[in-house]
């Protein structure tokens, strides 16, 4: 009997030692190019910087940045931007002066120093009156851009497209480093 539970242990490490092992919330998605969700170009250009934001966080007790402007654009008149990340006590040790900024021209954020969290942190983002003409919302995603162009999945609790309202909609994405993220399609 000890022989057949034995062998039976034994063969079942084997079995479960040779299957799939689960994704990471992050994952490589190699060479992958994405079509990155354009933002609409401004009525009225300004110096003014009004997608930037710039706070200092202790890792230790934590903290949030916050995002919120809007600009004259876009088939709906106007383009909101939403964007709240939140840091949890103990996510990285001392304290760092953090920059969140939305780039010109896509819906992407762009986020310095380049980091890695020891807890990570959790993001809120949200584009209104964007041109979503054409957009397969099934097809849209958020994503890491990394330099080269590649791209690296986002684990999140929701994603919203409503293509009418021209809106983008993440809740609780879980970012264990910084970069770029933004929206594809």
């Amino acid at each position: 009997m000890k022989n057949f539970l034995f062998i039976a242990l034994f063969l079942s490490l084997i079995i479960g030692g040779c299957e799939d092992k689960p994704e990471l919330s992050t994952k490589p998605d190699g060479s992958n190019k994405a079509e990155w969700i354009k933002l609409p170009a401004k009525v009225n250009s300004t110096l003014e910087k009004v997608f930037y934001v710039e706070k200092s966080i202790n890792g230790q007790t934590g903290g949030e940045i916050l995002l919120d402007a809007s600009y004259a654009g876009g088939p709906l008149g106007t383009v909101y931007v939403y964007s709240k990340i939140i840091f949890p006590p103990n996510s990285f040790n001392g304290t760092v002066n953090f920059t969140m900024t939305v780039s010109d021209d896509e819906a992407v954020l762009i986020f310095e120093p380049s980091m890695v969290f020891n807890l990570p942190a959790i993001l809120d983002v949200r584009f209104e009156g964007l041109d979503l003409t054409g957009i397969d919302p099934a097809a849209v995603s958020f994503y890491y851009k990394n330099d080269d162009g590649s791209v690296e999945y986002v684990d999140r609790n929701t994603l919203t497209v409503d293509v009418r309202k021209g809106k983008l909609h993440l809740d609780d994405a879980i970012i264990p480093h910084f970069t770029r993220l933004g929206f594809t399609r």
